[in-house]
């Protein structure tokens, strides 16, 4: 009688998780992205996170930031730091894994508009710029094998100097907290995930044999999740010629399509996190579109006609 119980209760909550899903992609085209996201404060234990203890001396430490420049955490009172009071060490190798699960249902799909993994996370650096710094790696075989990172969106528009595989990325100082996105998809070419059921990310610092007496980098609020672009309509591109130039884009980019009847459009941009940062109605076959204003970064322009939908990735730089 315990186990139809238990088998009740199972059957019982994969249709509550199928019904969910049901429901997001029912009301997805009213919705660009459809996200699966968790967050870690470190104000509260996280249980797929964790310190590398195999490395000698990490320095990798939770707890409340004591430094001169990091002093404060992003949201109070914790984050991860390299050692929460003192600077860090020479000749030092520390890491530390975020593990992300692939939500029930959904398989990882190898393209920017997903559904793919991503990371997001607001650190700050104070570095010796040369060797001394942080990178990001993942792995799709939990940890036999691990990639190097290759597309960074800046929240602030500051792009670091990158200085290619196994060299530091966060690097040099940053005096003021700055936000990170991780998409995995179109900018990392080897990542087949399609049946894989987690993605490993290792946040790594380094340090070469010179004592700079710097305070190293500070990471807090850590998103994480899948996220996706998804839509019921179906979208014919032969039937909507639907152009942007340039792509990436600075400030302004132009949008140009063909359409027989009226032209009355609307257009929306999407950041990676779902968030509508801007829109306006376009009513010419050709518009320029300013968005000087939006960070560097990922974005998707959804263009909505009276006859359907049309989404296109563009990156800010």
């Amino acid at each position: 009688m315990k186990r139809q119980m238990q088998l009740i209760q199972l059957v019982y909550k994969n249709y509550i998780k199928l019904f969910f899903i049901i429901i997001l992609f029912l009301t997805s085209s009213n919705n660009i992205i459809a996200q699966w996201n968790n967050f870690i404060s470190f104000d509260t234990p996280a249980n797929n996170i964790y310190i590398d203890t195999l490395q000698t001396n990490n320095i990798w430490q939770i707890g409340a930031p004591h430094k001169i420049l990091f002093d404060t955490a992003w949201s109070r009172p914790n984050a991860i730091v390299t050692d929460t009071v003192n600077y860090y060490p020479v000749n030092d190798t520390s890491s530390f894994v975020i593990k992300i699960i692939r939500p029930f249902l959904w398989q990882w799909i190898p393209d920017s508009y997903g559904p793919t993994p991503f990371v997001s996370f607001i650190s700050k650096i104070n570095t010796d710029s040369l060797l001394d710094g942080g990178y990001v790696e993942y792995s799709i075989n939990n940890g036999n094998d691990w990639l190097l990172v290759n597309g960074y969106f800046f929240g602030n528009g500051n792009h670091p100097p990158y200085f290619g595989e196994g060299r530091a990325l966060f690097t040099g100082t940053w005096n003021t907290w700055i936000q990170t996105s991780i998409v995995l998809g179109d900018s990392n070419p080897d990542f087949g995930i399609e049946t894989v059921d987690s993605v490993l990310f290792k946040f790594t610092f380094v340090s070469d044999g010179i004592n700079t007496n710097k305070e190293g980098w500070i990471i807090d609020e850590i998103e994480y999740g899948t996220v996706s672009v998804i839509g019921i309509n179906n979208i014919r591109e032969e039937n909507y010629n639907f152009n942007i130039y340039p792509n990436p884009v600075e400030n302004k980019f132009c949008i140009t399509f063909i359409e027989t009847g009226s032209i009355n459009n609307e257009l929306k941009i999407y950041n990676v996190f779902g968030d509508l940062v801007y829109q306006s109605l376009i009513q010419n076959s050709k518009s320029e579109i300013n968005i000087s204003d939006l960070p560097n970064g990922m974005y998707f322009v959804k263009l909505i006609s009276d006859k359907q939908i049309l989404t296109k990735k563009i990156i800010k730089e």
